[in-house]
């Protein structure tokens, strides 16, 4: 564990604000990230490549569950009842549905935007950016129909976590996955999926 992560205070992150029965979920989350296989999970899922691997990286593999939450909560602006939430999504330990109910609880909704890593689809160049810095240009938009609508349709709603899609799924779903397949070719930011109708972005 980093010298930083060893100094954490608990107190400065209070979760009295919320009811006791939403306390409790938030608390065995909170101890439920620090297992091993769910903080490697979450550890994988939330960070990028650059965070993961920078020398002296802020959270490391071996720290504790709080260590990255905080993190979390730190980099993308979050609350910190928010930022367990976030984690213990990405470690696997919610389910979607039962993560929008508890972003209820603390009087958050599913679906508010998450802080983005600057990302930009910029239709014309046929570019996806993050800031001004260039992570994937596709070649012709009649060729990538499907994928400039994936595109398309994030940029409308300024990068939400997921987005439904409008790809014509009455015969097969493999043209979503196939779409986002091509999506992902040289991605090393970030990566697009499936789930049911809806696709969602993550960090890598």
């Amino acid at each position: 564990m980093t010298k930083q992560n060893k100094q954490l205070d608990m107190t400065e992150y209070p979760l009295a604000v919320y009811p006791e029965r939403v306390r409790i979920i938030l608390e065995e989350l909170r101890l439920k990230v620090g297992a091993r296989g769910a903080f490697e999970r979450a550890w994988s899922n939330l960070l990028t490549r650059s965070e993961r691997e920078e020398p002296g990286a802020t959270v490391q593999k071996q720290d504790s569950g709080i260590s990255l939450i905080v993190y979390v909560m730190q980099r993308d602006g979050l609350s910190f009842a928010r930022a367990i939430l976030e984690v213990a999504l990405q470690a696997d330990l919610l389910s979607r549905p039962r993560y929008g109910e508890l972003l209820a609880d603390i009087g958050e909704e599913d679906g508010e935007k998450l802080p983005s890593p600057n990302l930009v689809w910029d239709a014309q160049r046929l570019e996806l950016r993050i800031g001004s810095r260039v992570i994937r240009r596709l070649r012709s938009a009649k060729i990538a129909k499907k994928l400039t609508s994936i595109l398309d349709e994030f940029e409308r709603n300024e990068w939400p976590p997921r987005v439904k899609h409008s790809i014509d799924v009455s015969l097969s779903t493999q043209p979503v996955h196939d779409a986002v397949r091509s999506l992902n070719r040289n991605l090393q930011e970030i990566s697009f999926h499936v789930d049911d109708d809806m696709i969602y972005w993550k960090r890598r």
